[in-house]
């Protein structure tokens, strides 16, 4: 188990370590003029545990660790990716006006196909829809709180409807003209018995 997992102490790794006995000057590349970007900001003690993480495994493999680090002796990184600068363009409030949306009441279409007729002697009318009154059934955003509470509503509905229908009352009274109408066959039936027997 200790060879699997490993705790890495973070402590920081000297030059000599890095780059071998052989002497070795840091040099910063952007004091030279040469363009480095901003680095992302990491904590030094992630930076630590990279880099005594890498040195460990390049002394195992008897791999050299100067590839994995740069002439100021710092672990070789990709410069931070975020822009602070927006990227999309502003929207100018002074657009052509070509552009634009005008409103238009809508009318009303009377022809079968589909086309609308002349509007100018169409009556008119507004459609208003009232927001707090619409209820969706399924959608892909609800939780299943709210897929079980609909379907506790519908079956509510369904229920209210078959009770206004009375639906069970019918079915009842089906059940007993039923069992009325076997009473009679099975009495017709002993009366037609005792005649042919007698």
């Amino acid at each position: 188990e200790q060879l699997k997992y490993k705790y890495i102490v973070g402590r920081p790794i000297g030059l000599r370590e890095k780059f071998g006995d052989e002497a070795f000057e840091p040099r910063s590349l952007e004091d030279e003029g040469i363009f480095v970007g901003k680095k992302p900001t990491v904590p030094a003690k992630v930076v630590n545990r990279a880099e005594k993480r890498i040195y460990e495994e390049c002394i195992k493999d008897n791999k050299p660790t100067d590839h994995w680090f740069g002439p100021d002796g710092a672990l070789i990184t990709l410069p931070d990716p975020t822009k602070f600068v927006p990227t999309r363009p502003l929207i100018d409030d002074l657009f052509d006006p070509a552009l634009g949306k005008e409103f238009y009441k809508a009318y009303q279409i009377d022809s079968e196909h589909g086309v609308a007729s002349d509007p100018i002697g169409a009556d008119r009318y507004r459609l208003d829809l009232d927001l707090e009154k619409i209820s969706f059934i399924h959608h892909h955003y609800m939780s299943i709180e709210h897929v079980l509470a609909m379907r506790m509503k519908q079956m509510y509905q369904h229920y209210t409807v078959r009770k206004q229908q009375r639906i069970v009352q019918q079915l009842s009274d089906k059940i007993k003209a039923l069992k009325s109408a076997e009473s009679n066959c099975r009495t017709l039936y002993e009366q037609n018995k005792v005649i042919y027997l007698s």
